[in-house]
């Protein structure tokens, strides 16, 4: 389906049109985006970025995998916490220490599908090597595979890929 239109950050709805007008589209499962990142400076730039957008209410950052693993398992285990909210989305670097983000995705796919089945998943790395790029195809949870840094128009394309549901 090809959409023409634009989102609105105040009220998170995208106005578009498809053959006959359709009147409105809105991101679901959005409450929460988490950066997995071990680079503070984008973790800081890429927050800032995201904030102006408006497409979410709470952004969790993790500095490596492990992390972030430990925040999914104790939001499962706690779904009425509004401060820990599971994230809808997850912006996964490739190179951290402790846990990279291959034994991230690796130990992602072994969680309850329950808990991640609405988690999207695209890698956002500095990594443009072409072996990296030809693993993440063959991926199946990973969305999208983008370079650093996030702009408006890749936050834009993303969403497009991942988190557009007709309500």
């Amino acid at each position: 389906m090809q959409l023409d239109g634009y989102i609105n950050p105040q009220n998170r709805r995208i106005y578009c049109s498809y053959i006959k007008t359709i009147p409105m589209i809105s991101i679901k499962n959005l409450d929460c985006i988490m950066l997995v990142d071990d680079d503070v400076i984008y973790n800081f730039l890429h927050k800032k970025l995201i904030n102006t957008t408006g497409y979410q209410n709470h952004i969790e950052v993790a500095l490596n995998g492990k992390m972030a693993l430990e925040y999914l398992v104790d939001s499962s285990n706690h779904p009425d916490d509004k401060d820990h909210p599971l994230p809808g989305l997850i912006l996964l670097d490739i190179n951290m220490p402790i846990m990279d983000g291959w034994e991230f995705l690796e130990a992602f796919n072994k969680l309850d599908k329950n808990v991640t089945r609405d988690i999207n998943v695209v890698m956002v790395t500095s990594s443009m090597d072409p072996e990296d790029v030809t693993k993440a195809k063959k991926i199946e949870i990973l969305k999208d595979f983008t370079s650093k840094a996030l702009t408006i128009k890749k936050v834009d394309h993303i969403l497009e890929t991942c988190l557009i549901k007709v309500e």
